[in-house]
């Protein structure tokens, strides 16, 4: 299984290293060559940094103040030293991409710890260590369950289909139900062509065990193709995590800030507060005319010609650019409207006292519950300041509709009910937990009104009717961002994209 896995995580990356490393060659055209980026999110970036540095001129439109998009660390609001992930939080170690640019800017890493065996299971009610779950000590209530952990369940059903993604047209089969269907066959016993030959006939799951399995793996997944549901076992599978020791958004603003004699940075070539409107076509075959408002006040900001244009933005947020006649066809548009975006919702709160430390013995990790917070995770060691009691807690990570009920709440309602419902996961009293908050912040991602969602996933048959037209180029127009790759809501999908449309337009720009 593991060989399989790393067979699927190197495709391309090898390629896509050595340009990232010696770039892409040097821009020799006489006549200059314009490009256009919509979105200063990772992909936007990569693409700029290695198309600026090959000698083209680029221009990054970014609707926000800052760079990053989803990468987006939070620290105003908390103490001093403080800082808390509102997007992406973790390196896998087989993301070779972006631990590369981490170490070309000189980034410091530490270990994410995704799971720790003192953490908490409170379901049902009933509460215990992680390493009594593993241990089959508990069944937190289920009903009409083995003591099965859903780690064990989920390798049981998914790993023989890892086999499955290397051939394209039985990868393809994945791709016409969901992982909830799929997993609902084991309940009622369903006939299944994917599984016959493939999974152990005796194995039988229960209503519980699903339950089970979305409270460790995250419900919202259960829409997702099953296609998507084996590429992330995949990932997630594979060894350490790391994250950016003061903060994952140094990497984003790095591309902004770095002043290495042997790099280029993008200070002058991003215009902030830039809501791109209309793409629009000068004249037949020639350069795009794009069109942009100020997002404060809601001024028209002077249009500006392209040779080429990559579009970087998610397409949840593309859906309010006007494109005009014949700019992108009838099949591109039916795309930009009809992927699929996850919500997903993050609640940190400072306490004044870092109980789950103290108390507990519960240092980094995340525990699990049924209650709407659903995962709460504990900062990795070398996140804490040094010489303070004080500490953040991700108090709540949903997405799916989980993530949706926390978004229907202001917030100080997100906050009040999350510190009720922390208070009840480690067994504390409300009143003294009470006492120990600092304060809090949240991000919904659906509510952010420059993305309008958390990250791509496809639902069933999406990759095969939708995916071609997501990402392939269409006369000078390009398009990135993790959505156009198969590694969805990873930092890594966002880089291979950046690479691969810098890669398009060097090559149409140099002919």
């Amino acid at each position: 299984m593991q060989d399989t896995r790393r067979c699927c995580m190197r495709e391309q990356t090898t390629y896509y290293m050595e340009l990232l490393t010696k770039g892409l060659g040097r821009y020799n055209r006489s006549t200059k060559c314009h490009i256009a980026i919509v979105g200063a999110g990772m992909a936007g970036l990569v693409a700029a940094w290695l198309l600026q540095r090959a000698g083209l001129q680029v221009r990054l439109y970014e609707a926000s103040q800052r760079v990053g998009g989803r990468v987006r660390t939070l620290r105003e609001g908390f103490s001093s030293g403080l800082y808390a992930e509102a997007g992406a939080m973790r390196i896998p170690a087989p993301h070779k991409l972006t631990l590369h640019l981490c170490k070309t800017f000189g980034l410091q890493l530490t270990e994410f710890i995704q799971d720790n065996s003192k953490a908490l299971i409170y379901i049902n009610g009933e509460r215990g260590r992680r390493s009594d779950y593993l241990k089959g000590k508990s069944n937190f209530g289920r009903p009409y369950s083995s003591n099965k952990t859903a780690e064990d369940i989920v390798e049981k059903v998914l790993n023989p289909l890892a086999r499955f993604y290397k051939d394209k047209d039985r990868r393809i089969q994945l791709d016409k139900i969901s992982w909830g269907e799929y997993l609902h066959a084991f309940v009622h016993g369903s006939r299944n062509p994917i599984t016959e030959g493939n999974i152990p006939k005796d194995l039988k799951l229960t209503h519980g065990d699903i339950d089970l399995i979305g409270f460790v793996f995250g419900a919202a997944e259960f829409r997702a193709s099953l296609l998507e549901a084996v590429r992330d076992h995949m990932v997630m599978g594979l060894g350490t995590k790391y994250q950016i020791l003061g903060g994952m958004d140094l990497l984003p603003r790095s591309f902004i800030t770095s002043t290495s004699a042997n790099q280029t940075n993008l200070v002058d070539s991003v215009r902030y507060h830039a809501r791109v409107t209309q793409v629009n076509r000068v004249r037949p075959g020639k350069e795009y005319l794009v069109s942009s408002e100020h997002t404060l006040t809601k001024l028209p900001l002077p249009d500006e010609t392209a040779d080429h244009v990559i579009l970087a933005a998610p397409f949840s947020a593309l859906t309010h650019v006007r494109f005009g006649h014949n700019v992108l066809p009838p099949e591109r548009l039916h795309v930009i409207r009809n992927l699929h975006y996850e919500n997903a919702t993050k609640i940190v709160l400072e306490f004044s006292r870092r109980f789950w430390e103290k108390d507990q013995q519960i240092y980094g990790g995340r525990s699990i519950t049924d209650l709407p917070i659903r995962w709460t995770y504990y900062p990795s060691i070398g996140q804490n300041p040094v010489n303070s009691d004080r500490g953040l807690l991700l108090a709540s990570y949903t997405w799916g509709d989980d993530s949706l009920r926390w978004g229907s709440l202001n917030e100080s309602d997100r906050i009040r009910f999350a510190l009720r419902d922390v208070a009840e996961l480690h067994n504390m009293k409300q009143d003294e937990c009470e006492k120990l908050l600092v304060g809090g912040m949240s991000h919904s991602w659906a509510e952010d009104e420059y993305t309008f969602g958390a990250f791509a996933l496809f639902e069933p048959y999406q990759e095969k009717e939708l995916f071609e037209n997501v990402w392939k180029c269409h006369d000078r127009i390009h398009f990135a961002g993790e959505h156009t790759s198969l590694k969805h809501a990873w930092i890594e999908g966002a880089v291979e994209s950046g690479v691969r449309a810098a890669r398009e337009v060097f090559k149409e720009a140099s002919a």
